[in-house]
């Protein structure tokens, strides 16, 4: 109403008129006069009120009669009655609601920041509130990114943030699939249990336990070959940081170390996981190429052709088969037929 005022001033003899101009809108949704219509009814109540102040009877109040009352002075002073009596009095109220529950989604990064600022003259935030706000409501892609590339954690007003998150757009969704393949699952891995031979007496199996035991951490790094000096070493020459996995960028060395909080450092189970994923070594592994070693009891010795390896146990039998020189052998009699011991006839 103000603006068109501003724009057609010459369209308005008086202040009377602007104020008549404004009522003709107090119409009910359907157009109809006589509907019911609370901006009407309130209009009404104000002629009656006016008309007492003429002293004529309430009963036939007119707009046609002289305006005498305050609110009817001039059509600013009745804009703000009018306000005070129908604006929204949880305006702010449901502003910092609105705030608290917007998200990015799928719209632009432009778009968000304009919705976003629309509600900053409804509520009354300070800068770190409204950063605070920001951060939870952009899309979850600009915020990893700006965490890997870092200094977006330390920005302290909402239009630097913004600006960083404009920056950030374009590059957050290549970020995110690049993490998102660097955590990927760790192959599994099975392992099979050799079941001895059954034996000829039966041995009762153990009694089985209701309660499941957890797998211990340690047991986990102790098969996936895994040990602190291996994995600081590994990352060092990956070039990625040993508190989050992510890489080793300026912020880090500026920090001199992981930026991130303590808390949200990689727990043990999520380093196992990204040193399988590496190709860490295991424990049949180790088992396989320990096995081919030279044992220390070996040294010294000759080594023995394979077919030595092969003919030894042969001629450890003809030895033991043959008599000992100090037996004497049975005679046998010349008279004695050849067949005769085996038979013969």
């Amino acid at each position: 109403m103000r603006d068109t005022f501003a724009q057609f001033h010459d369209h308005f003899s008086s202040e009377r008129q602007k104020i008549l101009w404004i009522t003709s809108y107090f119409r009910a949704p359907s157009g109809n006069l006589g509907d019911d219509c609370p901006s009407y009814n309130w209009w009404r109540g104000l002629l009656k009120k006016n008309a007492e102040a003429l002293g004529l009877p309430t009963i036939r109040a007119s707009s046609l009669a002289e305006f005498v009352v305050k609110d009817l002075d001039s059509a600013e002073s009745f804009l703000q009655f009018l306000e005070s009596v129908f604006s929204n009095h949880r305006e702010k109220e449901e502003a910092q609601e609105k705030l608290a529950a917007l998200r990015q989604g799928s719209k632009s990064i432009t778009d968000f920041n304009i919705e976003f600022n629309s509600y900053l003259h409804l509520v009354d935030y300070s800068d770190s509130t409204l950063v605070a706000l920001y951060q939870s409501a952009v899309n979850p892609k600009i915020h990893e990114c700006g965490v890997i590339r870092g200094g977006w954690s330390t920005i302290k007003t909402l239009e630097d943030k913004q600006e960083r998150a404009v920056e950030l757009a374009p590059d957050a969704g290549e970020v995110a699939s690049l993490n998102h393949r660097r955590s990927a699952p760790a192959p599994r891995i099975e392992y099979r249990v050799a079941v001895p031979p059954a034996s000829s007496a039966a041995v009762a199996p153990p009694p089985k336990s209701n309660q499941q035991v957890p797998m211990d951490i340690d047991v986990m790094s102790a098969e996936a070959g895994f040990t602190y000096p291996l994995w600081r070493e590994e990352a060092r020459r990956r070039g990625i940081c040993i508190r989050c996995a992510n890489t080793f960028d300026e912020e880090h060395y500026r920090k001199r170390g992981c930026p991130i909080q303590e808390d949200d450092w990689l727990k043990k189970d999520a380093i196992l996981a990204v040193w399988k994923s590496w190709g860490g070594s295991l424990r049949e592994d180790r088992n396989r190429s320990d096995s081919s070693r030279p044992r220390y009891s070996d040294r010294g010795k000759k080594r023995k052709s394979n077919l030595e390896v092969i003919d030894e146990p042969v001629l450890k039998k003809r030895n033991q088969s043959v008599p000992n020189e100090s037996i004497s052998a049975p005679s046998i009699s010349l008279s004695q037929s050849p067949g005769a011991e085996y038979g013969g006839v």
